[in-house]
């Protein structure tokens, strides 16, 4: 990836537990707004949540990396509420330097 490149992040959200879960929820700080198609899931089910689009910058490419931590929280049936923080990364191809003209 480089600098003016795109970035799209997909969350998975993933139910392993008994119970369904209801008000699914992702919060990424970083990239803002999250779009989750379900917001309930039944035991086993899934869901893939999408970010804004992202515009990598030079400041990104610089880095060499851009780090992404979103939070997924939901409230089972149960009443209890469980959270899971995800992390990824890209890597993003520095700047090129233009060699001096002579």
């Amino acid at each position: 990836m480089n600098a003016g490149d795109t970035v799209v992040w997909q969350i998975m959200a993933h139910n392993t537990g008994r119970t369904p879960l209801e008000n699914l929820t992702v919060s990424d700080p970083a990239f803002g707004e999250v779009t989750c198609p379900a917001t309930t899931l039944a035991p086993g089910a899934r869901t893939i949540c999408t970010t804004a689009p992202y515009t990598i910058t030079r400041k990104d490419a610089k880095k060499g990396k851009i780090v992404n931590v979103a939070t997924v929280s939901a409230t089972g049936t149960d009443g209890r509420t469980v959270t899971s923080r995800v992390r990824a990364k890209v890597a993003v191809r520095p700047p090129h330097r233009h060699a001096p003209r002579r």
